[in-house]
């Protein structure tokens, strides 16, 4: 994913978030995000800790729509937020920037050459959401859990360039990632190793074959 200040410089982003009036805040653990950004158009750049985008549907399920780490934006412009059934969670203790979106187009800096590489970078993180969303798409639509796994398996494989990659999700986090039953999902887990498919130790995958 695109980083937001790439090829700005430390100078230049302090000059940039004081010309976008941004606010920097802390939040705890496990707390909801949602409300701040909800009630005004505000983009939020993760820049300490870790969240998630979750779905909770009529029966109570909860699917994870997306991890958030280090660097990630998230707002209203970015996710179907404004839906009562999405919420924004913080996994743990969070420093979190806030931007308002329509500030960033109202702003007369278009001469400012850092001010050009900031919108860059946002069309290009808009661009790399859609990659990742069509991603999801492609996994949820497969028809088995074995097939939802692989996938997934596959896609963080292309993503850190190597065979072997760590989960970014505990267990429970991605069987709701992938819209399934954890005991089924588990069961699966278990045939693929005897199968020799993958290899796994905790949250450490290696594709085998």
């Amino acid at each position: 994913m695109t980083n937001i200040f790439k090829n700005i410089s430390v100078k230049e982003k302090k000059k940039l978030l004081k010309e976008l009036e941004a606010i920097r805040l802390d939040f705890d653990k496990n707390t909801s995000l949602l409300k701040r950004i909800s009630s005004s158009n505000l983009i939020g750049i993760l820049e300490k800790g870790s969240a998630q985008i979750i779905r909770t549907d009529y029966n109570g399920n909860v699917i994870i729509i997306s991890d958030l780490q280090v660097g990630s934006v998230f707002g209203t412009k970015f996710s179907l937020l404004d839906n009562s059934e999405y919420d924004i969670i913080t996994k743990e203790d969070s420093n979190i920037v806030f931007i308002d979106y329509d500030y960033i187009l109202r702003i007369d800096q278009k001469r400012s050459i850092y001010y050009q590489k900031f919108l860059i970078n946002l069309l290009n993180i808009m661009s790399d959401m859609v990659y990742v969303q069509n991603e999801r798409i492609n996994i949820l639509t497969r028809k088995t859990t074995r097939e939802k796994l692989l996938e997934y398996f596959y896609n963080e494989s292309k993503k850190y360039f190597s065979k072997t990659f760590y989960l970014s999700f505990n267990l429970t986090e991605l069987a709701e990632y992938l819209s399934i039953d954890r005991s089924a999902m588990m069961r699966e887990i278990k045939r693929l190793r005897e199968d020799k498919i993958i290899k796994s130790s905790g949250n450490k995958i290696t594709i085998l074959n």
